[in-house]
Order: C-alpha cells, then sequence, then structure tokens
C-alpha cells in the first residue's frame, strides 16, 4: 500500500537504516537470521519507488557476520568523509 501511495504521487520511501555494522554483530550472534538480508535485496531489487540507505562506519566487506556483497547486488557504495 505504502509503494502504491508513492507511485500514484510519483514520490520514493525512502527506508534508512543506520550503523549497518549493529545488524552485522546481530547475525553474528544470532539474534537476527540472514533473511532480513534477503529481504533488503529484495526491495532493493524489486521496489521501483522504495529506496533503501544503509550507513556504517566500514565497508561491508569488513563485516564478518553475513556474507554482505551476497546479499547487496545491484547497490551503489558511496564513501562519505568527514571534513
Amino acid at each position: 500500500e505504502i509503494e502504491q501511495a508513492a507511485q500514484r504521487r510519483q514520490q520514493y520511501v525512502w527506508l534508512i537504516l543506520a550503523d549497518y555494522d549493529q545488524l552485522d554483530e546481530g547475525l553474528k550472534t544470532g539474534r537476527l537470521s540472514a533473511e532480513i538480508l534477503n529481504q533488503l535485496r529484495h526491495i532493493i531489487q524489486h521496489r521501483e519507488y522504495i529506496v533503501v540507505l544503509l550507513s556504517g562506519s566500514c565497508p561491508p566487506a569488513e563485516l564478518s557476520g553475513a556474507t554482505w556483497t551476497d546479499y547487496l547486488i545491484n547497490v551503489r557504495m558511496v564513501e562519505v568523509a568527514a571534513a
């Protein structure tokens, strides 16, 4: 319903997840399932009006709770450095 409303208005819904390294910690400890990454991948690939923004303090390749690169295909990484 949210995506349909966004499409009618020609607007985007932003799903913003800050500190994705905390998600990685949850995956390592078993508090979270890798299914959350499958769901994010599905949204990124198939939901035209939903934009997913993940932010963190280190590149996904440095995380060890899951193989993030397997799930986050078709994403664009943008490095933002402090001035």
